[in-house]
């Protein structure tokens, strides 16, 4: 379900309460506010997955376990691709890993990918994918992210821009998995059919994605 003032979760915890405002936004949107609409796409290709095959393959079929929910969905859309500069070790937001924050640039980073990590919204089944990539001395990270349609405001004729990383993204190895995990981060986003403000996605993970 997507709230920010009712319509994405900023934080997981508030997900029952925003849950009854999604859906009495899904039912005044109607049929027409379920279409999607190619030309509402950020970032139209994804040149992140170009040199690394298992990675596409662990994004696909991350995308595939937490499929959107067809009662209040028409499907995801594009990937949305994004880069953002080197973070920080540790810090308030997790304590211990990467911690990446910033304005999100549209297009992907060239280099050797150091590591990967992926996230998702429990609620509403977006997600995101995230590779570290090294440039000699410069630390880059790919910021692919997949939302679901919602309504006329995601999808629809909803133009999406000024991706932000909102509450930092914490990256953690996991010893179990063949990815990182992205224990806890939220993006926000605006949309031009949406006029009260940013709409906030929130990502986790806990536990491998790929199991």
């Amino acid at each position: 379900m997507k709230t920010v003032k009712g319509l994405k979760f900023r934080k997981l915890g508030k997900s029952l309460a925003l849950t009854l405002v999604t859906a009495s936004l899904v039912v005044s949107c109607g049929k027409d506010a379920n279409k999607t609409n190619s030309s509402d796409t950020y970032v139209g290709s994804n040149p992140v997955f170009q040199s690394s095959p298992t990675d596409l393959s662990h994004w696909n079929a991350i995308k595939n376990k937490f499929a959107c929910n067809p009662q209040v969905s028409s499907g995801r859309l594009p990937d949305l691709v994004f880069t953002v500069q080197g973070g920080s070790q540790g810090g308030y937001y997790g304590g211990y890993g990467n911690t990446v924050s910033g304005q999100l640039v549209p297009g992907g980073a060239s280099g050797s990918i150091q590591g990967s990590y992926a996230g998702v919204n429990v609620g509403t089944k977006d997600a995101v994918y995230i590779t570290k990539m090294a440039n000699g001395s410069q630390v880059v990270y790919n910021v692919v992210v997949s939302l679901c349609s919602y309504g006329n405001f995601i999808g629809g004729n909803g133009q999406l821009s000024n991706f932000t990383i909102t509450t930092p993204i914490v990256l953690n190895s996991s010893s179990n998995c063949p990815i990182g995990n992205v224990s806890i981060g939220e993006i926000g986003f605006t949309s031009s059919t949406y006029t009260y403000g940013p709409i906030y996605a929130g990502f986790t993970s806990n536990s491998c994605l790929l199991q």
